[in-house]
């Protein structure tokens, strides 16, 4: 009996630490000399309604072409939360793709050219580190500065000083490692917050995924997929951790957690937990227009809050 008490003592602390790091990812900046917003021109919510939106937008499939990088995991070769720094990184580059893509004479499409350098940004963005971080500073930094390719600085997930070879270095021989001096850096123009169901819309079909930050929980990490996720987070505002959203969809099959009705509108969601975990790194939550056959039961009580603080921003082409 006693071995029996000492290895539930033992799992519960284990399954205690590993909620209490798990989701330390947002931390918001409250730095009163960020600049939040830079804005020169309309945003797209502002000159394509929402009622004009189609049903389904998935920029993993738009028009037979995949423009999405690759799904990464935060957590190795150690636990790092760095989701500010994955799910900012991951829209932008996106947003690379599908703009160098309009502006190409090309049908070639090669949505794995830009990866940017997430260490880079835990490096020298003054963004967060591995116990949080937030998306705009990530985006104000590229765009005084700009954020080099993943190559620069591969992801370790562990903190560094902004040094010369952290920015960009490389290694030739035992020992020899040095700066990189000729480099691309990947720049914004315009950035700032998009909020609420229609002004995401537009913003990602017309320019392309964004940032968002949502309410992680236990159920979330469990998630393995086959179903709209969904969570009743007790109407708290709260949030924890940022992912991309990089479009939507509808689903007509019964909701999975009875109530009358479909699941309906949802939102697809790319995480930074690896490929393993849920549907293949991905998954799908409620928007606010969800379960529209049910008056009992709101889409943005069980979204985990994701539509309450999103961040864009537009690439740079030179």
């Amino acid at each position: 009996m006693k071995y029996n008490l000492d290895l539930a003592i033992i799992l519960f602390q284990v399954l205690s630490l590993r909620t209490a790091f798990a989701y330390v990812g947002y931390v918001k900046n409250t730095d009163p000399n960020l600049v939040r917003e830079v804005k020169t021109y309309p945003r797209p919510w502002e000159t394509l309604p929402a009622d004009s939106m189609p049903t389904e937008w998935d920029w993993r499939n738009t028009g037979g072409k995949n423009y999405l990088g690759v799904v990464r995991n935060q957590h190795i070769p150690q636990y790092c939360g760095s989701c500010w720094a994955f799910g900012s990184t991951s829209a932008i580059a996106d947003r690379f793709t599908i703009a160098m893509y309009r502006e190409s004479d090309s049908s070639y499409l090669d949505s794995s050219k830009v990866l940017l350098s997430t260490q880079h940004v835990l490096a020298c963005a003054n963004a967060g580190t591995c116990h949080g971080g937030d998306t705009l500073p990530v985006y104000s930094y590229m765009h005084t500065h700009g954020i080099p390719h993943e190559t620069c600085n591969n992801y370790q997930a562990k903190d560094q000083t902004c040094t010369d070879f952290n920015q960009c270095g490389t290694c030739w021989g035992e020992g020899k490692c040095y700066p990189e001096t000729n480099y691309t850096l990947y720049q914004v123009g315009d950035y700032g917050e998009v909020i609420g169901r229609d002004k995401m819309m537009s913003e990602i079909y017309d320019k392309g995924p964004i940032a968002c930050c949502i309410e992680a929980t236990d159920e979330l990490d469990q998630f393995t997929g086959g179903y709209v996720f969904q969570q009743d987070v007790n109407s708290t505002t709260a949030t924890n951790h940022i992912i991309s959203v990089i479009g939507w969809g509808y689903d007509d099959t019964p909701d999975p957690q009875g109530g009358i009705g479909p699941v309906g509108e949802y939102w697809i969601v790319r995480n930074s937990w690896g490929t393993y975990w849920g549907e293949e790194g991905w998954f799908r939550l409620p928007t606010s227009n969800a379960f529209p056959n049910n008056p009992n039961k709101k889409g943005a009580d069980y979204n985990l809050n994701v539509e309450t603080n999103c961040g864009y921003a537009d690439p740079l082409l030179k």
